[in-house]
């Protein structure tokens, strides 16, 4: 739904899109990579500090496995369809620079986080360290003047729901 949404706001026929991807093992990881590989130029993959998160190689590996059997052409261990490479960051925020030194933003170019909320939460981090006019002054990325990290679920809004969600589920 995330890539639908992007080609609905963004249409990126003709653009290059950076994917930077990264997800917990008890995802369906398979299928969101192969969703990525067919909108995205390229795909970034990264780990978020979360436990139970799949390693940046662990994504890649399946990536190019997918490749292989023929889920996109595979040539030179790169993943293809519209992806032209994967690569993986030793960071959240290495991931971002590596998706943004290729992209020519004046062309429309996109970089896509996604595939969990932790990766999304240290990406807007990342972004509010390095750039913070990128973000209202009052915006949750920010505390007391001071960029601190902080739990997802008040980043989310959900105040005492999220401890419910994350043992439950909505």
């Amino acid at each position: 739904r995330l890539m639908a949404g992007v080609q609905g706001a963004f249409p990126t026929q003709g653009r290059r899109v950076v994917c930077v991807f990264g997800a917990n093992v008890d995802k369906q990881l398979a299928p969101m990579i192969e969703t990525c590989c067919r909108h995205a130029t390229r795909l970034v993959f990264v780990q978020s500090s979360h436990p139970a998160a799949a390693s940046a190689a662990d994504l890649k590996e399946l990536a190019v496995a997918a490749a292989a059997a023929g889920h996109e052409a595979a040539e030179n261990g790169a993943a293809r369809g519209g992806c032209e490479s994967v690569a993986t960051a030793p960071s959240i925020a290495a991931g971002l620079d590596l998706a943004l030194a290729e992209l020519d933003p004046s062309k429309g170019e996109l970089v896509v986080v996604c595939g969990s909320f932790y990766v999304v939460a240290a990406a807007r981090e990342a972004i509010a360290r390095a750039h913070p006019s990128c973000f209202a002054q009052g915006d949750p990325v920010f505390r007391a003047g001071e960029l601190k990290p902080h739990g997802l679920g008040q980043w989310l809004g959900l105040g005492g729901r999220w401890r419910k969600w994350h043992r439950t589920g909505f």
